[in-house]
């Protein structure tokens, strides 16, 4: 029995992500994706923080700049969640990095175009290459699995 139980376990944590074209139709919002974008609402609102205590022309270009990353960001953890991710441990761990990473951001956001530059920076490439490993490993996937499917991905996934 435990040695079932610790090769179920084991699944949960390491399945692949789910194939391009693999659908859940009754697929819902848990409320761990829910928290996910709560966390983004907080990075941002650091960002807005900071505009709200300097409104100059320079301070604008800043936010916007800042809230475009996130953007970014966003889209691309929720587009991999959304397309690939699945009811598991491996999914959801991915996404507890992500919000990690993200509450780092959070912490750099207040002076990322001055003195917390260097550490949104990197944290932010923190990020990336987390969703790069992410993306890489279905794109393996997709060419174990359906070899034939999107053959002029490679030139963009790298």
């Amino acid at each position: 029995m435990a040695g079932r139980t610790k090769s179920q376990f084991k699944r949960w944590l390491s399945s692949p992500p789910r194939p391009h074209g693999d659908i859940i139709t009754d697929r819902a919002v848990s409320n761990l994706e829910l928290f996910y974008d709560l966390v983004y609402v907080a990075v941002i609102a650091q960002a807005a923080h900071q505009l709200a205590l300097d409104v100059s022309l320079e301070s604008v270009a800043e936010f916007v700049v800042l809230f475009a990353m996130m953007w970014i960001a966003w889209i691309n953890g929720s587009l991999y969640v959304e397309l690939h991710g699945r009811d598991d441990g491996r999914t959801r761990m991915l996404v507890f990095f992500q919000m990690g990473i993200m509450a780092l951001l959070a912490a750099f956001t207040a002076g990322a175009a001055g003195p917390n530059g260097e550490g949104f920076g990197l944290a932010y490439a923190a990020f990336l290459a987390l969703m790069a490993w992410n993306w890489h490993g279905v794109r393996q996937l997709d060419r174990a699995v359906r070899p034939a499917v999107r053959p002029g991905t490679p030139a963009y996934a790298g």
